[in-house]
């Protein structure tokens, strides 16, 4: 690679500088927890950039970022993205979004100022690949040892595994031309093995877009295209090796081989394609209901239950950033997206052009803005950071100027601290309340939920978790303190209710407590907003629904009730949502109430196939046991 221009005045600190920065965004990029999404991933990520920042800002010269279209559509994306939260459905969703927005940006800024340093692009670019290393390293042996059937590394899902890898491809692709070109071609072993065993649909496609032109447009020898195939053939060998010590080590866990996604799109077998395309749909309905200003950055798994079209397709996410923002910030916000990104691209082609072997930089970071409207890629810090990180490497804006860094870059930084410090603390109180209920202990419980929801950034789902503590130390209960923890839990229902008003659960809560302190006509009116809310994804509102709707002596819509949600679960829908855990106890739950109604009502016949639907969907379940025990009773009395 030919070294980046320097236009800095040499300092005897400043490799020490521009390591520990280049050092802090790389520690920001890293795909670790999840690709960056929890509480303490996200709070080690700010706290490493406020450190960055803070480095360079006592430097009396880096390089300067001039205010230009760029930085005016972004600051006006950040802006508008932060009105959001005056009429957001859900603040804790929007204020997630404005961080990682954030901190994308400071990602981007410090890379900027870092590759015009002496060696700063280099080393940056060794600390991304190094992190692909480990993550691939790490994504093999998850993949060999566990059970998914694709290689999905710290990212849970795989496609956004397969796009961390992407840019890493590239930048191997292109240094195997070098002297040391046997260390890249077993790097490339290596990606290109992880990147295979994921069998990702749309990396592959993005991949083959920004390799072709690669090689089309660089001129390469014959030794070159040898060094290649040879690598190729590398990668073929550490994946078949894989493939075969999964079989022996996985425990007969299913395995999707490479290339087989591929074969079902072609024979029209893929829920993929379909699902994708409701996504886009919903996301359309919903902007139409909120044109102009949205419903909050960072909404849309907020608002998607409600506008869903078919079972199959329960999402947090559009799999789309760019039509996602529609919804949530209106036309603007998503007009704002288009713009800078289309922006990004122009600075990172003048770049390009002005010297520096930055073509795999610049595809490695098209392939990602690519891929980001094609999956769920935006909802991880890791691969928003990774593409600013790119961006900032390569981009150019005319004449390039030096001074002190601007005093609001370390301070957007140590701002970010006000929200990420209290949302790490509340996330470990909560780890804390899931474990002591888990225990059994519900006073615990609901102690370290009420604690988790006290700071400034919190998730209403903690207020909710401490209800249904609340609750369940209520039924247990008798007397005045029965009364007293019922209305503790309505409070915590109804409070979370404010702050997440399209989330069905806070619902379902409000309304188990109404029916525990009498008032059945609540509750039903209360769970029925729960199923308007979201009639698709829990059965479990349809379950308590018709069991209020029981207890208030109509029978017949209540066995409606449970009805209606079984026929959206046959066979296939299980089989599609099978890492929800929750579902199928849900439904053994509705299918032994139907059978034991029918059976009160002396319907033998729909008492014994309600009886088989909660045997498909759980055998072992002790009210399928009971159902079936029942009915053999019944059948053996006739």
């Amino acid at each position: 690679m030919k070294p980046p221009i320097i236009d800095l005045p040499e300092n005897p600190l400043r490799s020490v500088v521009v390591k520990t920065v280049a050092v802090c965004v790389a520690v920001a990029v890293a795909p670790w927890l999840t690709g960056g999404q929890e509480a303490l991933a996200i709070l080690i990520s700010v706290l490493a950039l406020v450190l960055g920042a803070l480095m360079l800002w006592r430097q009396p010269e880096v390089r300067q970022l001039k205010l230009g279209p760029l930085s005016a559509t972004y600051g006006a994306l950040v802006v508008w993205a932060l009105l959001s939260l005056v009429w957001s459905v859900n603040r804790y969703s929007s204020a997630l979004w404005i961080v990682q927005l954030v901190l994308a940006g400071l990602v981007f800024r410090l890379a900027y100022s870092v590759a015009r340093e002496a060696g700063g692009r280099e080393l940056l670019v060794r600390l991304y690949l190094g992190s692909a290393v480990v993550f691939s390293l790490y994504g093999l042996w998850l993949y060999v040892t566990g059970a998914y059937p694709r290689l999905t590394g710290s990212f849970y899902w795989a496609n956004p595994a397969a796009a961390y890898l992407i840019p890493a491809i590239l930048i191997v692709i292109d240094r195997i031309k070098g002297e040391t070109k046997w260390l890249w071609v077993g790097a490339l072993a290596l990606f290109g093995a992880s990147f295979a065993l994921t069998d990702s649909r749309g990396g592959t496609l993005v991949l083959v877009l920004v390799v072709v032109p690669y090689l089309l447009v660089t001129r390469l020898n014959k030794r070159y295209w040898i060094t290649l195939l040879f690598a190729l053939i590398a990668a073929i060998t550490l994946t078949t090796v894989t493939l075969q010590a999964r079989s022996i080590v996985g425990n007969g866990a299913s395995t999707t081989a490479p290339g087989e996604r591929f074969k079902e799109a072609a024979l029209g077998e893929s829920q993929s394609g379909s699902d994708r395309v409701n996504y886009l749909l919903s996301s359309v309905r919903l902007w139409e209901d909120h044109p102009f200003l949205g419903t909050g950055a960072g909404t849309f798994r907020d608002v998607h239950a409600g506008r869903q079209i078919a079972v199959v397709s329960a999402s947090t996410n559009a799999h789309n950033f760019y039509v996602q923002t529609l919804p949530e910030l209106g036309l603007l916000g998503f007009f704002l997206v288009v713009i800078l990104a289309a922006l990004i691209l122009f600075g990172l082609l003048r770049g390009m052009l002005r010297g520096g072997d930055s073509l795999p930089l610049v595809l490695g970071c098209a392939a990602l803005l690519v891929h980001i409207g094609l999956d769920i890629d935006a909802s991880y810090p890791a691969l928003l950071g990774l593409a600013a990180l790119l961006a900032g490497l390569v981009y150019s804006q005319g004449k390039t100027t030096v001074g002190s860094l601007p005093w609001q870059v370390p301070a957007a930084a140590m701002l970010l601290m006000i929200p990420v410090i209290p949302y790490y603390q509340g996330s470990v109180q909560a780890s804390r309340a899931a474990f002591y209920q888990s225990d059994g202990d519900l006073a615990g419980a609901s102690d370290y939920y009420g604690r988790a929801h006290q700071g400034l950034l919190y998730n209403p789902d903690w207020i909710n978790g401490e209800g249904i503590a609340l609750y369940s130390q209520a039924t247990q209960a008798s007397g005045q303190e029965r009364s007293k923890l019922a209305a503790l839990a309505l409070d915590r229902a109804r409070q979370a209710e404010k702050l997440d008003p399209r989330d069905g659960q806070h619902h379902q809560l409000e309304g188990r407590v109404l029916a525990l302190q009498g008032d059945y006509t609540g509750a039903e009116m209360t769970l029925k907003r729960a199923l308007e809310l979201d009639p698709f994804d829990h059965p479990d509102y349809a379950y308590d629904l018709a069991r209020v709707q029981a207890l208030e002596g109509k029978t017949a819509p209540a066995l409606q009730t449970a009805r209606g949600m079984l026929d959206l679960y046959p066979q296939k829908v299980i089989t599609n949502r099978s890492a929800d855990v929750s579902l199928r106890p849900a439904l053994v739950g509705l299918a032994a109430f139907v059978g034991n109604g029918e059976l009160a009502a002396g319907n033998l016949t729909a008492a014994r196939a309600a009886a088989s639907l909660a045997a498909m969907y759980d055998s072992k379940d002790f009210r399928t046991q009971s159902l079936k025990n029942a009915v053999n009773k019944a059948s053996a009395g006739q």
